[in-house]
């Protein structure tokens, strides 16, 4: 990409990347919750292929959002990268802790279906980023004052 761009780097470079994490994330959680709603119908394996799978989706998602903040702000990266921990963490407690009651509520199909959406969100939002990263980039800078 850099070289198309006459050797310059942009860090939405690294927000190319994210597709196949977020795709892998998105059919995983969909497989992940027709097999919890639908035991009989799938192999054994698919339960924990699935499951490995979208741990791999989100670390992988974690480490391209990190790497982007760190190559767009780097005088400002130690507090981007608290933004994401935090992001993470709330976000992560907040499936984690209404786990049982919606699959309780809505089933296991229901309930994947929920963090299938949240993948695909992250997607979108990343889309979005790497075509306004480079003007909000400018703007925030020029607010920070960083050069």
């Amino acid at each position: 990409m850099s070289c198309r761009d006459n050797g310059e780097y942009k860090p939405e470079y690294r927000l190319i990347t994210l597709g196949i994490p977020s795709a892998v994330g998105l059919v995983c959680a969909i497989i992940y919750g027709q097999v919890g709603a639908h035991p009989n119908d799938w192999s054994v394996a698919v339960p924990i292929v699935t499951y490995n799978a979208s741990f791999f989706a989100f670390l992988g998602a974690n480490i391209v959002g990190i790497t982007y903040v760190v190559d767009s702000f780097p005088s400002r990266a130690e507090a981007f990268l608290v933004v994401i921990c935090a992001g993470r963490g709330i976000m992560s407690f907040g499936l984690s802790y209404a786990t049982l009651p919606s699959i309780t509520a809505i089933g296991y199909d229901g309930a994947m279906n929920i963090q299938g959406g949240l993948a695909a969100g992250f997607s979108v939002l990343a889309t979005i980023f790497y075509y306004i990263g480079p003007r909000l980039r400018k703007s925030t800078n020029k607010a920070l004052g960083i050069e």
